[in-house]
């Protein structure tokens, strides 16, 4: 199994966290963040959208491939 530990201040850095340990690329449109995963470690995705007044807006779709 896999552990990642994270350390973000932000919910971006939470996204590149999440890259820099398993993989992928970040795509930003219209205010929604999105890791897009597709690898031997993984497949799907992590996205989140950010309000105004303080919450993000978290989905997450992954099939881990890798134990």
């Amino acid at each position: 199994m896999q552990h990642i530990k994270i350390n973000a201040d932000t919910s971006a850095e939470i996204l590149t966290e999440i890259k820099d340990a398993i993989g992928g690329t970040i795509q930003e449109t219209w205010g929604e963040h999105k890791l897009i995963i597709n690898n031997l470690v993984a497949k799907g995705y992590v996205k989140f959208i950010p309000f105004d007044y303080g919450v993000s807006y978290f989905i997450t779709t992954l099939n881990f491939l890798k134990k």
